[in-house]
């Protein structure tokens, strides 16, 4: 449910960035469908770079 004032709108992101650290957890979660790909970009969002970075 989205507050006031709020646009869920806006298309799912299609690409992220990653350190390559990262990219052998996001290999395996995704090869195990403990995540979902819509997950990644909401986490890479979350930096102030806009990169997914490892645990």
């Amino acid at each position: 449910m989205s507050s006031a004032g709020s646009r869920d709108d806006s298309p799912p992101a299609r690409e992220f960035r990653t350190a390559p650290a990262a990219v052998h957890d996001v290999h395996a979660n995704l090869w195990l469908a403990n995540l979902d790909f819509e997950d990644f970009p909401e986490e890479a969002l979350a930096d102030p770079e806009g990169v997914l970075r490892p645990v």
